[in-house]
């Protein structure tokens, strides 16, 4: 090809036809132009191949990700049960509906415990990182970003929740029901108290339900730990979704 095109040019320039030289000349460039951009697309497009293959790989490990997600998901949506039950239970009691018992300390100490969700974030950090977010399927993109913006939600109320029991609630009952410890039936903290030979506290000697103060702090957490555990639910059933749409995909 190259011979011939050699040939022509020389036969060109000796009949010294400048016009169907300029003509063959311009050809000539096209020819390049055209093979240079054949060649970028070529590469381009082995490029997008290989992001694409990388992006997939790293989905796999968000996937796993989910996995690990769900599973911590589903413990933090157990916990906030007991929680709510508890509360239930003391505000119960308040009502006098339900009568104070043993069980009473556990209620009440159980709900300062504080909880908090950590996601797994390794497949998302290297997807951003590498810039391979773009090579993955529309709406899976769309269903990554919708349950990480689920965690966000899940951080903002967990904090708030998190921020009343520091602030509020467990100050109250280490300063004014702080004996009840003693008594508590939460198996960590029995198992400081179990060898205690002191006289046991007296829990109606303490005058709960006059406490309404308390009694306020305790409904609090009830509707507190109900909206966390709503979150909660919502981004299992999100992540649960993705891991699926993830899973089929790669299949």
């Amino acid at each position: 090809m190259l011979t011939l095109l050699r040939k022509i040019r020389r036969s060109l320039i000796e009949s010294q036809s400048a016009q169907k030289y300029f003509l063959y000349a311009s050809g000539e460039i096209l020819l390049v132009i055209i093979g240079i951009l054949i060649a970028l697309w070529i590469n381009n497009r082995n490029q997008d191949r290989v992001n694409t293959a990388s992006a997939f790989l790293h989905l796999q490990l968000l996937g796993e990700n989910l996995a690990d997600d769900i599973a911590g998901l589903e413990y933090l949506m157990a916990e906030a049960d007991t929680t709510i039950a508890y509360t239930q239970r003391l505000v119960d009691q308040w009502k006098t509906i339900r009568t104070i018992s043993d069980q009473t300390p556990k209620y009440l100490f159980y709900t300062i415990f504080e909880r908090s969700f950590h996601p797994s974030k390794s497949g998302l950090e290297t997807l951003n990182n590498s810039g391979e977010m773009a090579y993955l399927p529309r709406q899976i993109q769309l269903d990554i970003l919708d349950y990480y913006s689920l965690v966000d939600r899940v951080y903002e109320s967990e904090e708030i929740t998190n921020n009343y029991i520091k602030i509020h609630l467990e100050p109250k009952l280490l300063s004014d029901y702080n004996k009840l410890v003693r008594i508590t039936n939460i198996p960590i903290v029995h198992e400081i108290y179990q060898d205690d030979p002191r006289k046991k506290p007296d829990l109606l000697g303490y005058q709960l339900l006059s406490d309404s103060n308390l009694e306020m702090m305790i409904s609090a957490r009830y509707f507190q730990t109900k909206r966390t555990r709503g979150y909660y639910q919502m981004a299992i059933e999100k992540a649960k979704e993705l891991k699926t749409n993830i899973d089929t995909y790669e299949d």
